[in-house]
Parts: C-alpha cells; sequence; structure tokens
C-alpha cells in the first residue's frame, strides 16, 4: 500500500495503526504529530485525529503545551487536558497559570480564559505574573499592578522594575518610582520605599542587607539608611556630601 505506514508499540511490539501520513512521530505515548503536505496535525494512539492536518506549525512549548500556527495567527494545545485556543492571535498564546494566558490582538496584549473569554482589556504592551490575581502591566510607558479580578490597580507611575529574587514561597522586584527606588514583595508588599536614589544588597539572597541612600540636595548632604530582609530601619546617618562620595568610591 503505497505510503502507507505501520505504527507499533515500543513495549509490546504491537501494531497500534496504519496511516497514510507523510511523517509521524510521537509526542507522548498517547499523541503522535503528522505531517501530510507540509501541514501539521496531531493523532491518537487509536489512529484517530486529535487536530486535523491544517496547521503550518505545531511547535513544544513547553512539557504540556503546543503553540500553533495557522494562516500567521497563533493559538495553544494542552497535550494533557485537551483543552484547545483556536489559532486567531497575533503572537504567541503563554500560560499565566493553570486556568489563565497571556494573548495578544490588535497590536495589544491581554488575559483570556480557556474558552477565549477576555479577563481584561486588549491594552497593555507587556504583561508579567506577579502573584495570584495581580500581574505587571505596562501602558503608556509606565509600569503597574494591576488586580485584574478586581479591575484596580494597586501600585502606579512605575517606571521600571526588576526581580532580584525569585521563589518559590516569595518574589523580590525593585522597582523605579520617577528617580527614586524601592523593594517590593509579592506577599509582603513594599519593604522599603520608592524613596531612595540607591539601594544596594550588601548581604546575600537569603539574607539580605539592604544599604539605601537619599540626597538631599539642598541641604549638601546624603541619609544613609541600612534595613534588614524585613524592611526594619538598623541603622541611619548622614553625610556631607564629600563625605558620602568617599564612601561610595574610596580612594586607593
Amino acid at each position: 500500500m503505497k505510503n502507507k505506514k505501520t505504527i507499533f508499540s515500543i513495549e509490546t511490539g504491537k501494531k497500534i495503526f496504519v496511516t497514510d501520513y507523510d511523517q509521524i512521530e510521537s509526542l507522548t505515548p498517547e499523541i503522535f504529530l503528522v505531517t501530510k503536505k507540509n501541514k501539521k496535525g496531531l493523532l491518537g494512539k487509536n489512529g484517530k485525529p486529535v487536530l486535523p492536518a491544517e496547521y503550518d506549525a505545531l511547535v513544544l512549548h513547553n512539557k504540556n503545551q503546543l503553540s500553533l500556527l495557522k494562516e500567521k495567527k497563533f493559538g495553544l494545545y494542552d497535550l494533557a487536558s485537551g483543552k484547545l485556543i483556536k489559532p486567531i492571535y497575533e503572537r504567541n498564546v503563554s500560560l499565566l497559570d493553570s486556568t489563565r494566558l497571556i494573548a495578544f490582538k490588535d497590536g495589544y496584549y491581554g488575559l483570556i480564559d480557556w474558552e477565549a473569554k477576555p479577563l481584561t482589556l486588549f491594552e497593555f504592551s507587556e504583561i508579567q505574573p506577579w502573584k495570584k490575581n495581580v500581574i505587571w502591566v505596562k501602558k503608556d510607558f509606565e509600569w503597574s499592578l494591576f488586580d485584574f479580578t478586581k479591575s484596580s490597580y494597586l501600585l502606579k507611575h512605575i517606571k521600571a522594575f526588576h526581580l532580584i529574587s525569585d521563589k518559590p514561597d516569595e518574589k523580590l522586584a525593585m522597582v523605579q518610582q520617577e528617580n527614586y527606588f524601592g523593594i517590593l514583595s509579592n506577599s509582603r508588599g513594599m519593604i522599603i520605599p520608592t524613596s531612595f536614589s540607591l539601594i544596594t544588597n550588601l548581604g546575600s539572597e537569603d539574607d539580605p542587607l539592604y544599604f539605601t541612600a537619599k540626597e538631599v540636595e539642598e541641604a549638601g548632604i546624603v541619609v544613609v539608611i541600612y534595613y534588614n530582609k524585613e524592611g526594619k530601619l538598623l541603622r541611619k546617618q548622614v553625610y556631607e556630601d564629600e563625605e558620602y562620595a568617599h564612601i561610595i568610591c574610596p580612594e586607593d
């Protein structure tokens, strides 16, 4: 039989099914990636289609998700649950968590569920996870913390932020409002307020000791405060500008 391929079980050696696809490869013990006339699809171990061979590309996104591409639109398929987001979006669809996804259409990002129901407006230039029901969103060149279940902003006018610790029990980020910096926790809130021109960790990631400095230009002084990991003030000192310069950049 021309182009017929017989698929056998590696474990038992038994014939599973016969197919006439051009190419076939195993994705999981239950699902096969198939190609016919340069179109991709999925086949179950019973030989029946899981996804028809109509996609331009099927790319394993992580362990359980396949990114779908069809006619320059993107979707997502979950191999474990069989849930499907049809390819109607302009960029790859990615998981925020197990029930919510980040999608892109009409030039902006928004959140959807597995039914493709919008959970937010599509109005953000970027979305980053933070904690349950709260995400970082970027709009008009500013970041905000947004509770999408309540459609409310928890923190606004953030010029930039970057993670300084990303552990399962807690994330820490240094955030910048205007020209001032602070330390924010996803479980404990603002540890150090955004009122310092400099923050650096003199300790370790597990046991930080924060050195903070705030310049008071009118008085020609710099206020230095040391905080522990809980945000408790340990020590406060005031330096003249020249003294502070020697601390930061000691002479050889």
